[in-house]
């Protein structure tokens, strides 16, 4: 509450007493991610992120997927992945790291970076059938991009051939995009 309404010193006393109770989870420093980035200041979000284990909670992948989920829903997908240059080595992303980045990179219709991302996902976690809501963002930021339908066809080709397949929004997108 407090962060939400930037009252970002107040929010550090209420998680230092919070620490002091053994009450702290990775729900708060969502929480403190989401305000930060709300209010513009994602390297704010970030510093929180390195000092989150100082206070008791794991700074894992999944609190990674956290951290990116409120960038990339804020349209700052580049901030995401620059910082996620700086962690890969210590910490391992999984398929919802990709599938987060891909979402960002589908919201702000940017196909050149989805593209990179989909390689990296593919060659760091295989490919996965399961992982489908990142082949739909991808498919959905080639169909936005400059190759268009071409471009999210061939892809969802090479897809099929993986037995990897979009949800069916991707398709009645597709569709859409021929009128």
């Amino acid at each position: 509450m407090l962060g939400k309404h930037c009252l970002f010193d107040a929010m550090w006393d209420a998680i230092k007493s919070m620490k002091q109770e053994g009450m702290l989870s990775l729900a708060t420093f969502a929480s403190v991610f989401g305000s930060y980035v709300m209010s513009d200041k994602v390297k704010d979000a970030l510093a929180a992120f390195r000092v989150m284990e100082q206070y008791g909670c794991v700074a894992d992948v999944v609190a990674l997927n956290s951290l990116f989920s409120a960038i990339c829903r804020d349209g700052k997908t580049a901030d995401a992945r620059d910082f996620f240059n700086t962690v890969r080595s210590r910490i391992r992303p999984d398929a919802d790291t990709y599938a987060i980045l891909l979402e960002g990179w589908e919201k702000e219709q940017h196909a050149v970076n989805a593209r990179e991302t989909f390689n990296e996902m593919v060659f760091q976690t295989g490919w996965d059938q399961n992982n489908f809501s990142a082949y739909d963002s991808f498919l959905y930021a080639l169909l936005n991009g400059s190759g268009g339908l071409k471009e999210a066809m061939k892809f969802s080709v090479i897809l099929k051939g993986k037995k990897c397949y979009p949800g069916i929004s991707f398709f009645k997108a597709a569709l859409k995009s021929v009128r």
